[in-house]
């Protein structure tokens, strides 16, 4: 429209015209930036310019909702062969776990209705999930109904330019008892020590905050598939599919955890036809 941009007043500054709205002025900015760059993918690019380029095909093409560009192609998910090894499925779950302590977790309402919440998290070697809630909570009456749970695990300040990292989890979860919540309580504790020392604190305000805590309960998550987001690790809009299947060993009634690839997905642009 003449006069205006995103329907607002212009004026001009240095010989071009611009928002009055400064918070606007990056978003205009960033348009003009990614409409360029749009332009210039169309031109051949110089052997060191490929090299030194860095894809990001689901970003790139599809643009932003602030950002609309031309879609030039359209991108389809792809399953590939590409085998990835239990050591390197492993390693980047670790790294996803490891690197942060809260979750989402899904449960299944009523009338197969969503449900959604958030927790802090612990987790086992073998890749055991515990999260403390309490048990008179929407999510954990969902699971004594429905077992069926899933879970994301990610960092929330990743830069959106940057390669992502994060997993997705699915399985079945519960309420700890007897041994099972012994551990629970131990590997929570191990990772949050505030929860320990208040348990077992003899000051005023810990014995508060130790009763508050023994009513809520710990919970254990048992994923049986995982689905991974690690484009450092496996390249750029690459994820992992690996099934968590576990063997019963003898000493203490525990499991243990194997991580077998099921499969490698890959956003590509769809082949003209």
């Amino acid at each position: 429209m003449e006069g205006s941009r995103f329907g607002l007043p212009l004026e001009r500054e240095g010989g071009r015209r611009e928002p009055r709205h400064p918070q606007l002025l990056r978003v205009v900015r960033i348009c003009t930036l990614a409409r360029s760059l749009a332009t210039r993918s169309r031109r051949p690019a110089s052997e060191k310019t490929r090299i030194r380029a860095k894809s990001f095909p689901s970003r790139v093409d599809v643009g932003t909702p602030l950002c609309p560009i031309p879609m030039a192609k359209q991108m389809v998910v792809r399953r590939t062969g590409t085998h990835i090894s239990e050591r390197r499925i492993r390693a980047s779950l670790v790294r996803v776990l490891a690197g942060n302590k809260l979750c989402s977790i899904a449960t299944v309402a009523r009338e197969n209705r969503a449900h959604i919440n958030t927790a802090f998290f612990a987790y086992s070697p073998n890749f055991e999930l515990y999260f403390l809630s309490d048990p008179g909570s929407l999510h954990c009456r969902n699971l004594v109904a429905n077992p069926s749970m899933a879970m994301t695990i990610f960092n929330s300040s990743q830069n959106w330019d940057a390669p992502g990292r994060g997993i997705q989890l699915f399985g079945r979860g519960h309420r700890t008892r007897g041994r099972q919540a012994a551990r629970a309580e131990n590997a929570y504790g191990s990772r949050f020590p505030a929860f320990r020392r208040w348990l077992e604190g003899t000051h005023r305000a810990e014995r508060r905050q130790a009763a508050l805590l023994r009513s809520y309960a710990l919970f254990r998550f048992l994923p049986t598939r995982v689905k991974i987001l690690d484009e450092a690790e496996f390249g750029s809009a690459v994820f992992i599919i690996a099934a968590v299947r576990r063997h019963a060993e003898v000493a203490g009634g525990r499991s243990r955890a194997e991580l077998s690839w099921q499969g490698t997905e890959v956003l590509v642009p769809a082949t003209a036809k």
